[in-house]
């Protein structure tokens, strides 16, 4: 993935952003156990649905619903596939606050990438991706804020199940 101004940050920075952003997602406080780096930079949306991008939610295949990762019968999607499918989409985007557009597109996104597999966990910014995408807005200016590193818990709830590290 283009990842343009790339500039180094702490696991801090990352943990405060995560804070700031009030991210529920339950693979936040998880860190790699080889190799931590943090960093900033800057992509599209385009970008972050061409690339291994996965979201904190699974599909249940058997209900067509979105499911937390937990879910006995839940298996991780791409954002691509997620934003493809338009029953997913709609039960996403339903009730989302933002459906209006008028939400900051300043804010940051948050993920975790495996630095093996090259996959990422969108932690949070999961609704505004997909309703850019709904939108058609794939040039829109994304700030990520990212861990990266090598060798995650294979426990760890959402990036656990999405590394391709085996």
């Amino acid at each position: 993935m283009r990842r343009e101004s790339e500039r180094p940050a702490t696991y801090e920075d990352f943990l405060r952003t995560a804070l700031e952003l009030r991210c529920a997602a339950r693979s936040a406080l998880e860190r790699p156990r080889l190799g931590e780096l943090a960093r900033t930079y800057r992509t599209d949306v385009a970008e972050l649905l061409a690339g291994e991008t996965y979201p904190v939610r699974f599909a249940d295949e058997k209900s067509g619903r979105l499911v937390e990762s937990n879910h006995p019968s839940g298996t991780p999607v791409t954002m691509r596939e997620l934003v493809a499918n338009t029953q997913h989409l709609r039960m996403l985007l339903g009730n989302w606050s933002g459906n209006s557009g008028d939400w900051d597109r300043n804010l940051p996104y948050l993920t975790l990438h495996c630095g093996g597999c090259d996959r990422i966990v969108l932690l949070d910014g999961l609704h505004r991706v997909a309703w850019l995408a709904s939108k058609e807005e794939t040039t829109q200016a994304l700030l990520v804020v990212e861990l990266s590193g090598l060798r995650w818990r294979r426990e760890a709830p959402e990036v656990g199940a999405i590394c391709g590290c085996r």
